[in-house]
């Protein structure tokens, strides 16, 4: 968590007050959960274990944020918990297709308490779909009122064939500054809500998981960890350096005719751009597969620097599609398993 500087005596029974709930909250017990894998300070892991539902996810064996320290600690949500609604913010026009405000979609959980820091997810929508639709099929929304969570659904702007997409720089860029939207969304969200600042991940769908890839290599001292899925991926040459070393969860279909696993027209494959990633986070070994479930292949490189690890799920015979399990357990559970165990690094400020 970030570093505690001032008023902490005046804070003191507010505090107090916190950990009595965040203790109840953490008594509930039901059915038990996969892990996507637990990994050690060696970069070792083991593919399976359990957690409880419904637990908070600011458990005792994750330290949150002091409450206050985020501008919607102590506030009433402005959202009704356990629904979903749209947030609309202010942007620089000239970043924004000379739009004023853009839009996301902000899911608060059932059992949200304004004195209690959550975790916050950022799901990204692919080319031609929406915040909604994007909600609709990964499930993280259901997801995040059993495991108490804040998820958020950004809407990128219309392409110049009326598809909502994601600028990431590319060729065909129109300028827009995504990464300033991503910073205006969290920024927005932690004024309403209490939001646990070192537990801030994201991931994507298709053109969604480049808008990922970019903000690993962009916005790695705001967002903790990162999972594109059957992504099309950010371009190194662009320019990628995250300041830390990241760690990323993979899925990608051998089969995807969309984005190609193996790439093309001078893209990288799948494996290629996990191997420069390794790269830049300093690992020592892989990619080295540790579990084969069905058509699914798990892998991973390890032993990298700052404890990160990158994972990969090869399906084989997969298309271009969210997939419905990673691991032999729902795909939702087994990234948001995969972020619980990636917090933002003790040594960096969270903004």
């Amino acid at each position: 968590m970030s570093k505690i500087t001032k008023k902490i005596f005046q804070r003191k029974g507010l505090l107090v007050c916190c950990l009595c709930l965040l203790l109840a909250a953490c008594s509930s017990t039901t059915l038990s959960l996969p892990l996507a894998g637990t990994a050690t300070p060696g970069g070792t892991v083991t593919p399976t274990g359990t957690i409880t539902p419904g637990t908070a996810t600011v458990s005792p064996t994750v330290t949150p944020t002091l409450p206050g320290q985020v501008l919607g600690c102590g506030i009433p949500s402005p959202v009704k918990v356990g629904t979903t609604e749209q947030q609309t913010v202010a942007v620089d026009p000239q970043v924004s297709q000379g739009s004023a405000t853009r839009t996301y979609l902000l899911h608060v959980p059932t059992n949200y308490q304004p004195q209690i820091p959550l975790p916050l997810l950022l799901v990204f929508h692919g080319r031609g779909s929406n915040a909604a639709e994007i909600e609709g099929y990964t499930g993280f929304s259901l997801l995040a009122d059993r495991e108490r969570f804040i998820t958020v659904y950004p809407q990128g702007l219309q392409n110049a064939d009326g598809e909502p997409f994601w600028d990431t720089f590319n060729s065909s860029t129109t300028h827009i500054d995504e990464v300033a939207f991503v910073n205006i969304v969290l920024n927005d969200v932690e004024k309403k809500l209490c939001v646990d600042t070192r537990r801030i991940d994201a991931t994507g769908f298709s053109s969604g998981g480049n808008m990922t890839g970019m903000l690993a290599c962009r916005l790695a001292g705001r967002i903790a960890a990162f999972a594109p899925i059957a992504g099309n991926f950010f371009d190194f040459g662009q320019g990628c350096h995250p300041g830390r070393s990241v760690a990323l969860l993979n899925s990608h279909g051998t089969a995807d005719d969309v984005v190609p696993y193996d790439g093309q027209n001078g893209q990288f494959g799948v494996q290629d751009w996990l191997s420069q990633w390794a790269k830049l986070d300093g690992c020592a070994t892989g990619p080295v597969s540790f579990s084969q479930v069905s058509k699914v292949t798990a892998m991973q490189w390890t032993s990298c620097q700052e404890d990160a690890t990158i994972f990969h799920y090869r399906v084989q015979d997969e298309k271009h599609i969210w997939p419905k399990t990673l691991g032999n357990f729902p795909a939702d559970e087994t990234i948001w398993r995969f972020f619980l165990t990636y917090p933002l690094p003790a040594t960096m400020q969270p903004r």
